[in-house]
Formats: C-alpha cells, sequence, structure tokens
C-alpha cells in the first residue's frame, strides 16, 4: 500500500553572509502516514532515501547549499535522532564543509542525497535538516554583500499530520521539494545590517518510490559487481561522491552502457571498471534500488539545445543517427556540433520512455547526454526530446472560442499562444489556477503542443505572486484584511484558501510553528503568496501560502 504524507515547515532565519540571498521552499500534497503501527511495522529496520528538488527562482543563477546532516526525530521524545546523511568534510573545490548543492540545477529532477538501508523502523516525528552555509548568485539580488547564516545551523521539518511511519521491509521516499522563489526573502533589518531568511518548507513522503519526476543522473565509482550466477552481471553497487553513502543498481536487457569513448559495451565488460568513476541515468524503484537506463564511464556531458538540422535518421531504434545540434545560450558548448548516436544511444521522451530515432525532428528541443570529441564531434549517449516551450511576461490576454489566447513576451519577442478550457493551468508548486485567472503581467513558462505556429498550449505553469503587509482585520473564516507595508499603504482582502499553509516563524531563535486560521490575529505581520482571484480586481488576493512573521 502507499501512502503520501506531506509536512510543512517554516523557518525564519536572520542571517549575515557575502554575497547573497537565499533558498529553500517546496511544496506536495497527498493523505496522511501518521496513525498506530502494529509491533511487526515497529521493530526491525527499513530504508529512507532523501531527495532534494527545487522550483524556479527570479534573477538567481544559482542556490547553493552545504548539507552537513539529515536525521529522523522519533516519536518518542526520549529516544536520540537518527542519522540518515552525515558529513563534515570540505569536498575539493569548496571551502565549507558538508556536500554542496546547487538548488537551480533540480527545477525539472530531484536529486537523491542518499538511500540509507537498516533505518530502525517506527514512527518518527521530525526530520532535521542541517546546514553549514547558504549562497546565491544573480543579478541586483538582495543583500548581495552581506552573509546569510542559520542560528542554529538545523531546520526541523514537522509534520503537517503527526507522527509518520517506517515500517519494516520498507522504503520511505523524503523529497524536500524547494521553491525557490518564495524562500528568497531577504530584508535588510532597520539600521543592524541584518538580513533576514524566511524559507518554507514542504516536505514529501512517498512508501515506495518517488512519483513523477525523474532524478538527476548521480556520479560515483563502482564499488562492486553484482552477479544473478558467476558469470552473469546484473548490477552493482555504486560508491555515492561526498560521503553519501552507497547506491544498489540494477541493469537490464534495455540498459544502454557506455565506455570512456562512449562506445557500447555489455554488461560483462563492466568487470574491467571496477573502482572506476560512472555515470548513472534511470529512477528509484520501490525498494530503493536504481534502475539504470544509461551507465557511462568517465565524465558525461549534459546540454541542452535545438536540433537544426536531421542529417541520418533511420526508423530503426536499433540503428546509428545524426543530426546537427544548436547549444543554448549558457551551455558549455557553444558553436552548433554535429551529433551521432550509436547503435545502443536512448531516444527517450518524459523520464526514461524509449522512443524510435525517427522522432527526432528539425526544430525540436532536445537535451544530450554525451561527450565531445577534438574531432569536431558530439557522440550521444541519450537523446532526450523535450516539449517546445515558451516562458515569459503575459502582455494581453484575449477571449476566444473554447478558450483563450494569450501574448507572451519571451526575450523582446512576441509570442501568440492558444490555451483551450481543458488545458491544465497550475500555481507552480500551489495547486491550479482557472482559465479566467491569467491576467496580463503574470509570468508564465508554458509548454506547446507543436513545434511551429499557430501554437497550442499543452500546460501552463503560472508563478506566484508575494504581498507582504500587517493584519488590519479577520473578517472571517478563511478572510482577512491585510494592510500593505510593500508598494505603498493600500489595504487587501485576502481569501486564504482551503489546505493552504499558514506558518509562523520567530527571528532570531529558528523558532517554528504550523498554525490554523484561527490563530491568525489582528497586528500579525505576514508574507503570503497566491493570485488574485479576479484579473480586473487586484484589491482581492487568493492566498496559497501564508507566514506570520514573529518577533524574537
Amino acid at each position: 500500500m502507499k501512502r503520501h504524507t506531506v509536512l510543512g515547515v517554516l523557518a525564519v532565519l536572520a542571517l549575515l553572509v557575502p554575497l547573497a540571498a537565499l533558498l529553500l521552499s517546496c511544496g506536495g500534497g497527498g493523505g496522511s502516514s501518521s496513525g498506530g503501527g502494529t509491533s511487526s511495522e515497529t521493530s526491525g529496520t527499513g530504508s529512507v532515501a532523501v531527495l532534494l528538488a527545487d522550483g524556479p527562482a527570479d534573477d538567481y543563477t544559482n542556490i547553493f547549499i552545504w548539507v552537513t546532516e539529515v536525521s529522523l526525530i522519533p516519536a518518542a521524545g526520549s529516544a536520540a535522532p537518527v542519522t540518515i546523511f552525515q558529513t563534515n568534510k570540505v569536498e575539493a573545490g569548496t571551502t565549507y564543509p558538508g556536500h554542496k548543492v546547487d538548488l537551480l540545477q533540480l527545477q525539472d529532477e530531484d536529486f537523491i542525497l542518499t538511500v540509507k538501508n537498516d533505518v530502525p523502523a517506527g514512527k518518527y516525528a521530525k526530520i532535521r535538516l542541517e546546514i553549514s552555509h547558504i549562497e546565491a548568485v544573480g543579478t541586483d539580488v538582495p543583500c548581495n554583500d552581506m552573509e546569510i547564516k542559520l542560528p542554529s545551523g538545523k531546520i526541523d521539518l514537522d509534520p503537517q499530520d503527526g507522527p509518520f511511519l517506517l515500517a519494516q521491509g520498507t522504503t520511505l521516499s523524503i523529497r524536500l521539494d524547494i521553491d525557490a522563489n518564495k524562500s528568497i526573502n531577504l530584508h535588510p533589518a532597520g539600521k543592524s545590517g541584518k538580513c533576514i531568511f524566511r524559507p518554507v518548507v514542504f516536505v514529501d513522503i512517498e512508501e515506495g518510490a518517488p512519483p513523477e519526476r525523474c532524478p538527476k543522473v548521480v556520479s560515483g565509482t563502482i564499488a562492486s559487481l553484482r552477479y544473478d550466477d558467476p558469470n552473469q552481471v546484473v548490477g552493482f553497487v555504486l560508491d555515492l561522491q561526498g560521503d553519501r553513502g552507497t547506491l544498489k543498481v540494477s541493469l537490464s536487457d534495455t540498459t544502454s552502457i557506455f565506455n570512456e569513448k562512449l562506445l557500447c559495451m555489455t554488461p560483462g565488460d563492466l568487470v574491467k571498471y571496477e573502482n572506476t568513476q560512472v555515470k548513472v541515468r534511470g529512477r528509484l524503484n520501490n525498494n530503493g534500488v536504481f534502475k539504470a537506463s544509461l551507465v557511462v564511464i568517465g565524465e558525461l556531458l549534459d546540454v541542452t539545445g535545438t536540433v537544426t538540422s536531421v542529417l541520418s535518421i533511420n526508423p530503426n531504434a536499433q540503428s546509428a543517427f545524426s543530426f546537427t545540434f544548436q547549444p543554448s545560450d549558457n551551455q558549455e558548448l557553444v558553436e552548433p556540433w554535429p551529433v551521432t548516436g550509436q547503435t545502443c544511444t536512448l531516444v527517450l521522451v518524459g523520464c526514461d520512455t524509449i522512443v524510435d530515432p525517427s522522432k527526432i525532428q528539425q526544430g525540436m528541443p532536445v537535451r544530450i547526454f554525451g561527450k565531445a570529441f577534438s574531432t569536431g564531434e558530439l557522440r550521444a549517449a541519450a537523446v532526450v526530446l523535450r516539449d517546445r516551450e515558451v516562458s515569459g511576461t503575459i502582455l494581453s490576454v484575449e477571449d476566444e472560442p473554447n478558450g483563450k489566447t494569450i501574448t507572451i513576451d519571451e526575450n523582446g519577442s512576441s509570442v501568440q499562444v492558444f490555451v483551450g478550457t481543458t488545458t491544465p493551468i497550475h500555481l507552480v508548486g500551489d495547486g491550479t489556477v482557472g482559465l479566467d485567472q491569467l491576467c496580463a503581467g503574470q509570468k508564465v513558462r508554458v509548454l506547446l503542443k507543436s513545434l511551429a505556429a499557430p501554437f497550442k498550449a499543452a500546460l501552463v505553469q503560472v508563478e506566484s505572486v508575494r504581498h507582504a503587509g500587517v493584519v488590519s482585520n479577520v473578517v472571517g473564516p478563511g478572510v482577512l484584511e491585510v494592510a500593505l507595508t510593500e508598494g505603498g499603504t493600500e489595504t487587501e482582502t485576502v481569501y486564504v484558501q482551503t489546505g493552504a499553509t499558514i506558518l509562523k516563524s520567530t527571528e532570531g531563535s529558528g523558532k517554528q510553528e504550523l498554525l490554523t486560521f484561527a490563530q491568525i490575529n489582528v497586528g500579525d505581520s505576514n508574507v503570503y503568496f497566491g493570485l488574485p482571484p479576479v484579473c480586473q480586481d487586484s484589491s482581492n488576493f487568493n492566498a496559497s501560502v501564508v507566514v506570520i512573521v514573529g518577533g524574537q
């Protein structure tokens, strides 16, 4: 049986740090994993996988955190924390202890921090995340010349639905899904010169494999091979980088394996590569085993761009192919490259769905995992076909039969997209949006159904709006009147949505707690996120996340 638990937390962190502002917010939803467990569920051991994820962040190019420890806090108050991940090492190329992670590289993928086996089964009340350093890089970001510090160096994540259960013999996937756009709310604190950082963190807990998203490519060394008989290699144990433990990797008949020159190999050829660095793409299964779709010896280039011409595509998944490729801006490659696919090169859509190479078309956005050689050839281990997308600000919205046409400013160019009445529209990290809530001025990311105009939307993602103020009146259940403290002295009516996350954090002490709407009081300072419910009436606001800011 699969159980899904959403955990929400808020930490108000007062900070000082060179060069940056930063991080943490995340989202999820579902049922409860709290409740009583039998003696068999609370004895023995299970496994815990910890994954990190992120959403978009305006103006930031990198948001780095150095994770030193992740632990589970038992529900029994006298029991000691159970460490899932721990390191105090300063990794090569960094200056702070912990494993360095760039959150903004995790917008569409999960980063597997660790998979810990032999974790004592039982009920746990919190997840503790310890961080040694936070750093953000971007254009005109807040608190550029100041340091950001966590007061205690740790954040305790409290379940919304009470303690969660790790049953004997099961695997829990814990995803810290971080929406940096909500977390980067740094403000100079009076004359103290302090930068206050208030992250909002939600945690998804899933029994078995994490849903929906693909993991990022994992790196490590082959510690040992796994056999089903003395001669048949069926997987290996991957020693992860940065004190993250080991990961069991399984191979199948469809796994593509490449040597350091990106030539096709068989599983048996891996006997020559024990203690060698590899890159592995795939996903976790319900038992915490990483099912590999791709294994590459040595380094692996990961670049995005566009197919500019198709040179040779044979409609046979076992045939070599070639096309020319123009990398996107800010990639490791700059000039156009000829791309060659081997007979074992994967052509994928979505996470790991294999399709025929004939699906590669001119003008198509692609992501290439491969290696560039001095001969001017880019050999592909995998080509991931991506949806054409448009990102920018809505300039106008026009009514149409069965939908609306939105005009989007994408880097100075106007793009028109039809959004149908059945097109899914999501507020990033916070649920759905109605078609009538699309307005000029909103920032959106739209996935398209076709490569050429006229464009139709397959999915629309709308960025949350951030407002801040002081509660001047509790109008009624779920309704507040807020005196805005940013952008003037106006007031607006805030409709706190059913199921919204309401958090209180106390500056300086790092205290945090989940609140109900009834615990919001007149005079409370707050920051809230959502969208105006009616585009023509900006005095009303639908809030999906409310952060109450406390004192010392």
